[in-house]
């Protein structure tokens, strides 16, 4: 069996990114590694092709191989021929462990602060839409959210214009309910049109 091709992605185990234990020279191994190994993280190819792929020597190469199958990132399994001749060797790189706690680089639970409301997206209840100048305004239909950005406020209708907002040089309030029941179809497909990016 000769050696795999390489791909023109490399798959590696996430955890990799995180772990502390890990050098950048392991993760270009890795890496490398990654981009001979299927969907299933077998790789079979010869430490002289990584040696060569890498830049680095084939005892480099092979001392990289060992120090990640220390740290669980991959099994070697040495293959012969009929004759007994040694062939190259099969890789499997382990994509769904564990990355042990004390070589993990992110924050575990404990060490993060309490927060005060879980963020999920949704606006508090309390939440009085205006217009965003230079930002993203939404308009909400029905329940779906549209984003567009625009350079300047859009003013709908002349009844959201008052002296006392103008005065206070803000933008003036947004009432969505008004707003978007006096918009047909059309209308909202203009304003996506024209605010989308091109």
């Amino acid at each position: 069996m000769s050696h795999q091709s390489s791909g023109r992605l490399a798959i590696i185990p996430a955890r990799a990114v995180d772990d502390r234990a890990l050098t950048p020279a392991l993760f270009r191994v890795l890496g490398a590694l990654g981009c001979y190994g299927n969907r299933d993280g077998w790789a079979w190819l010869s430490l002289a092709l990584l040696a060569e792929r890498l830049g680095i020597t084939k005892q480099t190469v092979g001392a990289s191989l060992r120090d990640l199958e220390r740290l669980g990132y991959l099994t070697k399994t040495a293959q012969f021929r009929s004759d007994g001749s040694q062939r190259v060797n099969l890789y499997r790189l382990l994509l769904d462990a564990s990355l042990p706690v004390d070589r993990d680089r992110r924050p575990q639970e404990a060490d993060l602060p309490a927060e005060e409301e879980p963020d999920d997206g949704v606006p508090p209840d309390d939440f009085n839409p205006h217009f965003l100048t230079g930002g993203t305004a939404q308009f909400l239909t029905g329940g779906t959210a549209l984003g567009l950005t625009h350079e300047r406020p859009m003013l709908t209708s002349q009844e959201n214009v008052g002296p006392a907002s103008a005065e206070a040089g803000g933008a003036p309030p947004l009432d969505t309910k008004e707003t978007t029941e006096n918009m047909d179809a059309q209308t909202l497909e203009q304003i996506v049109a024209v605010q989308s990016p091109s």
